[in-house]
């Protein structure tokens, strides 16, 4: 089942915090909005790139990043993900993953390289990984090298709004746990869902990812039950990048650096994002996040009923009732029109739109 159903989104009310996410495809030109009302066009040669812009409050001279500046307005015809729109250049460099057994081929085959290109076209029965590797389970693709990203998972991945369900990692001696063990910088990871299952390991531990260095992973979720020893968070480790527009409701526990999203916030931004799972720990332990670095937390909740924790190293404490309320969600700036919905009164925000 998708948790995403747009295709496409109107440009104007992609991030209304100042900063706007965009996929480029392959060699296709289009307009991109800056500022809801200067566009610029540009030609890509690689078949998969996003790029981060801020569009903030800023007088933008005539050109942006050497693109020619127009006074045009216009909607773009599919902006969150390119694939979904049918356009030709980019269906063949993406590899689709229909299957667990794929999925463990990223980063072990030479067919499925670690700087690949990938989607889901469908939901994914990850249980199986329970009987795997004597009991160890999924292998977390690529390497985890502490301090540096360069064997994490480089590529783009676009879950399309699908989710991995029942995904069991038990790996307690190894740090870097996760469906990823690192998201390099350069990696992206969008509109993915984990759905349930178990994931252990001991420091760096997270059901998406164990140390994210990109500021490319957006609108994804957990509810995955996560442990280990520090750094621990139900949807990441550590959080070295940009997490934006996710969530997790699952339990973690740990030792210390503990969060209900994401163990330790280091240098990074985490936006836009909430988490209700129980949480437990010993030291610099949070509802959202553990422990903070020289890091923000913007526009960001955490549920002090259901985490039982009352601080957090960023974002917002609330009790359940006022989180299961849009308005508290629109005194932040969240965008109800486009990229999430709520059920008032009986659920927590979910994700509606592909990113």
């Amino acid at each position: 089942m998708r948790f995403c159903s747009r295709p496409s989104r109107k440009p104007e009310s992609l991030r209304k915090n100042g900063a706007l996410f965009f996929y480029s495809t392959a060699f296709m030109e289009y307009d991109v909005l800056i500022n809801n009302d200067l566009l610029f066009t540009e030609r890509v040669e690689n078949a998969f790139q996003i790029y981060r812009i801020n569009a903030g409050p800023t007088i933008w001279p005539d050109t942006v990043k050497g693109f020619q500046v127009k006074k045009t307005y216009t909607f773009l015809f599919c902006l969150a993900v390119a694939s979904c729109c049918g356009m030709s250049g980019m269906a063949d460099a993406q590899i689709a993953i229909t299957s667990v057994e794929m999925l463990q081929r990223i980063g072990q085959d030479p067919e499925y390289p670690l700087n690949g290109s990938y989607i889901l076209t469908q939901d994914i029965d990850a249980s199986e990984t329970r009987l795997w590797n004597n009991g160890a389970g999924f292998l977390p693709v690529g390497a985890w090298v502490e301090d540096n990203d360069a064997a994490g998972f480089s590529g783009s991945f676009d879950g399309q709004g699908f989710v991995i369900r029942g995904l069991f990692i038990h790996r307690p001696d190894e740090q870097g746990i996760g469906l990823f063990r690192s998201i390099a910088s350069s990696g992206v990871v969008v509109n993915l869902g984990i759905d349930g299952g178990s994931i252990t390991g001991s420091h760096y531990v997270g059901s998406l990812v164990g140390e994210n260095w990109s500021d490319s992973v957006a609108a994804c979720f957990s509810t995955a039950a996560v442990s280990g020893i520090s750094r621990v968070g139900c949807l990441a480790g550590i959080n070295r990048g940009i997490l934006d527009a996710c969530y997790a409701t699952g339990p973690v526990s740990g030792d210390f650096f503990v969060g209900g999203l994401a163990g330790r916030n280091y240098k990074g931004t985490v936006q836009e994002c909430y988490a209700a799972g129980r949480v437990s720990g010993y030291t610099w332990v949070g509802g959202l996040i553990g422990e903070s670095f020289e890091a923000e937390a913007v526009a960001c909740f955490w549920d002090t009923t259901t985490s039982m924790i009352t601080v957090s190293g960023g974002g917002t404490g609330q009790p359940t009732e006022a989180l299961l309320r849009r308005e508290s969600y629109l005194a932040a700036g969240w965008d109800f029109e486009v990229i999430w919905d709520i059920a008032e009164n009986r659920g927590y925000p979910r994700l509606k739109s592909l990113w």
